[in-house]
Order: structure tokens, then C-alpha cells, then sequence
């Protein structure tokens, strides 16, 4: 029975050792699903994306009123300078991987950032040489000519982002559902085989109080026996030593010896 009831312990000890250590397994890949989320968010490329797209809004805008004179040609430039450094943000290691992760082409920042290095001198020389007004509305509209045709790649690329965003998220609540209801089966789980241990536990404790019990009882009927035993043979030996003390004594009175 005990070393049936141990068996059974470890058993359980066994079982609940790895219920504990799936549920740890659980808690870190929640963890990470978390951390993953609060990247994407901390550092969303959606927004950052729609940033851009309104940059390049703006800098078109820019030099249609720096060739009608309405604008200073040194905005041109800073205009030109906040699109590109959204263009490098949005390629940082980071943000980078985050858009791979989501199986988003690309293609069109590589292109974006081409066409950015081949106007810089150019936009340099918009900003800061004297010209005609005939001669700026030629470089400005030479500009604009060369910034045509990113308005629907960079909309197509913010809808492919907004798409695997959603995706994401609804991805990470299933699975953060999943897991809660696994934590709760495993919490669920832990209770059951904790309360079988600890019944267990209690029944082996009772059984070995029980057989403590009648070991003791055992002992004292041994020893009660042993006494009465010591007690019977002091009480032989007594009856015997007497009579024949008698007769030792009579023999004695008379002269004779027994013969040994």
C-alpha cells in the first residue's frame, strides 16, 4: 500500500512538475507576442508610411509655389530633407523588419530613395543659386515631373501595411485568447493535482499515524508479556527455592548430605 500510494506521488509530482513548466512556456510566448505588439505600436510603419506620403504631398506643393514665387526655395529643401529622413526611418533595421515580417514589397522606398539621391544636387542648386523666374518654374516643374508616379505605389504600400496590420492584431487577440483560455485550463489543471497530492499526502500521513498507532500497541504487549513472563519465573524459582531449602535444611539437621 505505501509503496503503491509513493508511486502514485510521483506520478503526480512528474505531472504537475510539467503542467508548471508549460505553463511557464505559455507565459513567455505570451510575453513575446505582447513585446512584438508594443514594438509594431511603439514604432508603427503605417503611420510613419502616411507621414511620408503626406512629406511628398507637401514638397510637390512646396515647389509649385516656389516656381510661382510664393515660397521661399529654401523650404524646397527643408521640405525635401523631412521626406527623405522618413524614407530612412521607414528602412532602419527595426521598422525594416517589422514591414518584412508582414511580406510587404518594398520596392518602392528603394525607388523613392534612388530617385531622392539623383535630385539632391539638384534640389541644393533650386535652393540656393539665383535664377529667373522663367528658369525656376523650368527646374521646378522639371522636379515635379521627376517626383510623378510614387502617389500610387506609396497608397498601395500604406494599404498593404494597414492590411497586414489589421492581420497582426487580430492574429495576436486569437491568439492571446487562446492562450488565456490555456492558462485558465492549466491553472484548472494545477488545482486537480494539487488537491489529489495533497489528499494523497493526508491519506499516507493517516495511514502511517494508523500502523504508528499499532506499532506502539505492539510494543506495550510486548513488553506487558515480557513481564509477566520476568514475573512467572521469579515466582517458579521462588516456589521451588523454598522446598528445597527445607530439605536442605532438614538434612542438615540430621547429619546428611544429599547426594549430588
Amino acid at each position: 500500500m505505501k509503496r503503491k500510494s509513493r508511486k502514485i506521488q510521483a506520478i503526480l509530482l512528474v505531472l504537475f512538475v510539467g503542467a508548471v513548466l508549460f505553463g511557464i512556456a505559455v507565459v513567455l510566448n505570451l510575453g513575446e507576442r505582447v513585446e512584438s505588439i508594443q514594438t509594431a505600436e511603439q514604432s508603427d510603419p503605417l503611420w510613419i508610411g502616411s507621414q511620408l506620403q503626406f512629406e511628398m504631398l507637401r514638397l510637390e506643393r512646396e515647389l509649385s509655389e516656389a516656381a510661382l514665387g510664393f515660397k521661399p526655395a529654401t523650404d524646397v529643401a527643408l521640405r525635401f530633407d523631412i521626406a527623405w529622413s522618413r524614407i530612412t526611418i521607414l528602412q532602419e533595421a527595426k521598422l525594416a523588419q517589422i514591414i518584412e515580417t508582414f511580406n510587404i514589397d518594398q520596392s518602392v522606398l528603394l525607388a523613392l530613395e534612388e530617385r531622392f539621391e539623383t535630385l539632391e544636387p539638384l534640389i541644393e542648386e533650386f535652393a540656393t543659386q539665383d535664377m529667373t523666374d522663367e528658369i525656376r518654374q523650368q527646374k521646378a516643374e522639371f522636379l515635379l515631373e521627376a517626383l510623378e508616379g510614387f502617389d500610387a505605389s506609396l497608397r498601395s504600400f500604406l494599404l498593404s501595411l494597414a492590411q497586414a496590420k489589421t492581420s497582426s492584431l487580430t492574429e495576436f487577440r486569437t491568439g492571446l485568447l487562446s492562450l488565456s483560455q490555456a492558462i485558465t485550463y492549466l491553472g484548472t489543471t494545477l488545482l486537480i493535482l494539487f488537491g489529489i497530492f495533497m489528499t494523497l499526502l493526508m491519506l499516507e500521513l493517516r495511514f502511517t499515524a494508523k500502523r504508528e498507532r499499532e506499532m506502539r500497541v505492539l510494543a506495550e504487549e510486548a513488553t506487558s508479556a515480557s513481564r509477566l513472563k520476568m514475573n512467572f519465573m521469579s515466582v517458579v524459582s521462588h516456589e521451588l527455592r523454598t522446598p528445597l531449602t527445607s530439605l536442605l535444611a532438614g538434612w542438615t539437621c540430621h547429619g546428611l548430605m544429599p547426594l549430588l
